[in-house]
């Protein structure tokens, strides 16, 4: 049951489809980013956004969808006046969300953390979830050696989008065999026994709640299907209590209220390969209920 005194917060930007998705749903929500918080006199007490976390008797839900807009950096150079300048904006908006009274549906230090794709794999063994066995390695042949086969795929572990010159390049999951060494420098990747995929599923949790959908691999399809052509097309909704109960759980132990879950089906086994506790679902259905379950937890349900 939702609650009419409890006022919904959005870290996030109204050019964010997903934002919009959510925030369409609310009445009158707050939506804040650096860049909104750019645009007019702000300040951040011990108590929370000044005139508006910090007022008596009101009840703050948020969600934590993107601190800044996407772009927000690029072009900035490093150590330079603007890199400092939006370095203390981010530390703004950052302090506003770890001293105020809001409840958060993941909070940032768990959203941080569930980021690191060596903790998924950590998580997955205690809980006994299938996860390719994992190492972060600074080499595919030291990879191999620790891992026992050289049957791999390597992961950026760290956003792997930057700019080339005048190019944007973007580095997608690959198998190691399919790269030379000129492909690698010297810096860690996360290396993965390799999975072969007859379907792909993404897993959707929002509290106790799950959506999962399926998409069918085709024979030229790359290893990372949000790099094929047709990669968002085809997904269909699955009913995999399984999947579900797992996903539910790994959200869980990782602490975050939402989470948008990658797997792989190799015919034989279902396997986690990876979780983003702040990614994407309008890909998959027209109103599938990820975006009005996420408003309903802002407006005070609680999504059990």
């Amino acid at each position: 049951m939702t609650n009419s005194t409890v006022k919904s917060i959005i870290i996030g930007s109204y050019s964010d489809p997903h934002v919009q998705d959510v925030a369409g749903r609310l009445d009158d929500p707050i939506v804040l980013d650096v860049e909104i918080l750019q645009k007019g006199d702000t300040a951040v007490a011990t108590s929370g956004l000044i005139g508006l976390t910090n007022q008596e008797g009101q009840i703050f839900r948020g969600w934590i969808r993107r601190l800044a807009p996407v772009g927000w950096t690029h072009g900035t150079l490093a150590n330079s006046r603007q890199a400092m300048e939006q370095a203390a904006w981010l530390s703004m908006l950052v302090s506003f969300i770890r001293t105020s009274n809001v409840g958060w549906l993941t909070n940032i230090d768990r959203l941080i953390s569930a980021e690191n794709k060596l903790l998924l794999s950590k998580i997955s063994n205690e809980l006994g979830v299938s996860c390719p066995r994992s190492i972060i390695a600074c080499s595919p042949h030291y990879a191999a050696e620790l891992l026992g086969t050289t049957d791999l795929v390597a992961k950026p572990i760290v956003p792997s989008n930057f700019i080339l010159g005048n190019d944007y390049v973007s580095i997608p999951t690959n198998s190691v065999s399919s790269l030379t060494d000129s492909h690698f420098i010297p810096e860690p990747y996360l290396y993965q026994k390799r999975i072969y995929a007859k379907r792909h599923l993404r897993v959707v949790t929002v509290g106790k709640r799950y959506w999962c959908y399926s998409g069918n691999v085709a024979e030229d399809d790359p290893i990372d299907w949000r790099y094929s052509t047709t990669g968002h097309d085809g997904f269909i909704l699955t009913v995999d209590q399984e999947i579900g109960f797992q996903s539910l759980a790994l959200a869980d132990a990782l602490g975050i209220g939402y989470s948008s879950q990658d797997w792989i089906d190799d015919g034989d086994s279902k396997w986690v390969v990876d979780i983003n506790p702040a990614g994407q679902w309008l890909f998959l259905e027209k109103n599938c209920g990820v975006g009005n379950a996420i408003a309903s937890w802002l407006q005070g349900d609680s999504c059990g």
